[in-house]
């Protein structure tokens, strides 16, 4: 097994390239099974590191996977409810379990757990430590071909509570 670390500064922001959202790695379980490699078309570049000719990396809905969706459907299941308690420790904006992959593999999609924290709240370190307990969460409840991937992404709320509300309907609109 490779030794875990964190990812270089070309994963963290390429990772994900071909997301709008452009959203950041954090930490992946499969670091150290799976070594990142920049996914780059054959075709040459002038430019090192451009994107411009990277696959990008795509999200479908999740493969069947009857155990799966039977366990995250149900609020009461103890896989959602320990998968939760793990993330409350984290300042953590969305969990998804999606099917991930890039545009030119889709047959290696594969099942993925994704946690979405506030940019900049998360170390590597407090990051890997929560994907690899996830990780083994989804096993203790006989997931196995599934790993935790947390990437930074940030709710941006188009109103607050300070906003205007708007104004009660006009008299007699109730009855319309």
């Amino acid at each position: 097994m490779a030794q875990l670390a964190p990812p270089s500064y070309e994963e963290r922001e390429f990772y994900y390239y071909g997301l709008p959202s452009r959203p950041r790695l954090v930490a992946r379980s499969s670091s150290s099974s799976e070594p990142w490699v920049s996914p780059q078309m054959p075709e040459p570049t002038t430019w090192r590191g451009s994107t411009s000719n990277m696959y990008p990396r795509m999200l479908r809905p999740a493969k069947g996977d009857p155990a799966l969706h039977q366990q995250w459907n149900n609020a009461a299941s103890s896989l959602r409810i320990q998968i939760i308690e793990a993330v409350n420790a984290v300042d953590w904006t969305a969990i998804d379990i999606l099917s991930v992959g890039l545009e030119k593999e889709e047959a290696k999609y594969h099942n993925t757990l994704l946690i979405a924290v506030k940019s900049n709240s998360l170390s590597w370190s407090r990051g890997n430590t929560l994907a690899l307990r996830c990780k083994a969460i989804l096993e203790e409840h006989g997931i196995r071909d599934m790993h935790c991937e947390i990437r930074e992404s940030d709710v941006i709320l188009l109103t607050d509570a300070s906003s205007p509300q708007p104004p009660p309907p006009a008299c007699g609109a109730e009855s319309i």
